[in-house]
């Protein structure tokens, strides 16, 4: 489809500091099993601000450690483990005093088998020793490494036919240290993204992230931030997205209808940060119908019309730009993205502000094209309208969701069954999103007011008592909104009600 040229394109570097992504990604060679390379690992690269002053402080400290000390393998002295050999010791301060970008070239000068010994020394450090300024150095290190020419630098991780998984996933489960947390899950994340075909620690990863997508998307979108573990699962998604088989098992998982629960959240670089592994999806064909039902595609257009940083606008528009594009799935994305009135954002977006951002602006044209072509042939109805949206899986605060549609429409509420009804009812029970679940209470109280045998037939459903359950919620509108809606489920003459 249309959408499948985004995949195809390369793209600026985003922040100053990319730029060592975009020289990695370009002298990469072989790309990423999924294809991605350059676009892939220059976005994957921004990472968060203040981790890069962190990184900066521990490599500094880092260089003043006293190797020394941990030489003389298989003895101990003051309770530390002596295991380095001399050689670990120099493939350590040769390789560890440069620059990411210039290990490519003293690795190729080197001889051969350096790299290797550089790889494993870094591992025995992670194995062995528990000092948190040296294991944060090490892993640090190690994450430099194979943040260029991935695919190679793996190998270099690769003993006697076997990756070793092990130390960073001990870490990732016992490490109380954040820093080494990070550093560890994105480390593995690298090896991973390379050789998915390590079933256990494959699915070990993904677990651990999936567990802190599910805590993070609980708190809801508003505090997930705050939630500790977050931050390093979404950095190592970022990079096992890259690859096709991870992505599969991400979409099998329902790891994308967690990703959508935390689009909302008020942190601009997690916002950012999901909606790169969502944009990512995007690319996987598969997954496309599952962005539309799960609300992702609405999810976007909200961040298009709240008018985010220009980096959140590239993966929203890139993102949706791909699944307009499908040519299977492009038309029931499109009739929500039209439905949510995104064309006065997208005028908006090109009149007003000003874009530098070549891929950006395409993607933006594409989008607003489509729409435009869409709403000239559009005949569609207030109910018709409803039930785009209830499709979508977001609901928002609208001409659908006022008491003169549902005194028009609330009969048509009856067919097959009642099967908006319990499209609401899903929505209820599954959706994270705050404004999703307060309109739907709201939806839920006027259909008890204008059908005469509304109570009835909601307390049938299980509407009643899942609104019910809602009044303990934590967000202020939707604990409004459900108290309202139990009010009207109660009182019969709710017209005579004052507020």
């Amino acid at each position: 489809g249309e959408g499948a040229r985004v995949a195809a394109r390369g793209m600026a570097a985003e922040r100053p500091w990319d730029n060592k992504a975009a020289a990695g990604a370009a002298g990469s060679g072989g790309g990423t099993p999924s294809g991605l390379a350059p676009r892939l690992e220059r976005r994957m690269s921004a990472s968060l601000a203040d981790e890069i002053v962190e990184r900066e402080d521990v490599v500094e400290a880092g260089r003043r450690i006293d190797w020394g000390r941990y030489v003389r393998a298989g003895e101990t002295k003051d309770g530390v483990n002596l295991f380095l050999t001399g050689e670990d010791v120099d493939a350590i301060r040769t390789f560890g005093d440069e620059e990411p970008e210039a290990l490519t070239e003293l690795i190729a000068t080197s001889d051969e088998g350096a790299g290797a010994r550089y790889a494993q020394a870094l591992v025995k450090v992670v194995t062995n020793i528990a000092d948190p300024l040296v294991l944060r150095f090490a892993l640090t290190l190690i994450e430099d490494l194979l943040e260029y020419k991935t695919p190679e630098r793996a190998a270099l991780f690769v003993v006697g036919g076997a990756l070793q998984t092990a130390p960073f996933l001990r870490l990732l489960s016992t490490s109380t240290d954040a820093y080494v947390a990070y550093k560890a899950a994105r480390s593995l994340a690298y090896l991973l993204s390379i050789h998915p075909e390590e079933g256990v620690a494959t699915a070990t990863l993904l677990a651990w992230v999936l567990r802190q997508l599910k805590a993070a998307a609980s708190h809801g979108a508003e505090r997930s931030s705050a939630w500790p573990s977050l931050t390093s699962a979404i950095a190592s998604l970022m990079i096992l997205l890259r690859c096709e088989v991870m992505r599969d098992m991400f979409l099998r998982e329902h790891g994308v209808e967690l990703l959508v629960a935390l689009v909302a959240t008020p942190d601009t670089q997690l916002c950012y940060e999901v909606a790169f592994c969502l944009w990512c999806m995007s690319q996987f064909e598969p997954a496309r119908p599952v962005l539309i039902s799960s609300g992702a595609v609405k999810a976007f257009t909200r961040l298009v019309r709240s008018g985010q940083r220009e980096k959140i606008l590239r993966m929203a528009f890139a993102a949706l730009a791909n699944i307009i594009g499908d040519d299977e799935f492009g038309g029931p994305a499109l009739h929500i993205v039209s439905a949510t009135k995104l064309l006065p954002s997208l005028q908006q977006l090109q009149e007003e502000r000003k874009i530098n951002d070549a891929e950006l602006k395409e993607d933006a044209a594409f989008v607003k094209a489509k729409v435009e072509e869409a709403g000239s042939t559009a005949t569609e109805t207030g109910l018709a309208e409803y039930i785009r949206e209830l499709d979508g899986g977001l609901l928002e605060w609208g001409a659908c969701h006022t008491t003169a549609f549902w005194k028009e429409n609330v009969r048509a509420m009856e067919a097959h069954d009642f099967g908006p009804l319990r499209r609401l009812l899903t929505l209820l029970d599954s959706s994270d999103d705050t404004m999703t679940l307060a309109v739907a209470c709201f939806d839920v109280g006027e259909f008890a007011r204008h059908h005469s045998h509304g109570r009835s037939v909601l307390a049938r459903l299980g509407l009643k008592d899942r609104v019910m359950e809602l009044i303990e919620s934590e967000n202020l509108e939707v604990r409004k909104q459900a108290l309202l809606c139990c009010s009207k489920l109660m009182v019969s003459h709710w017209q005579f009600v004052k507020s």
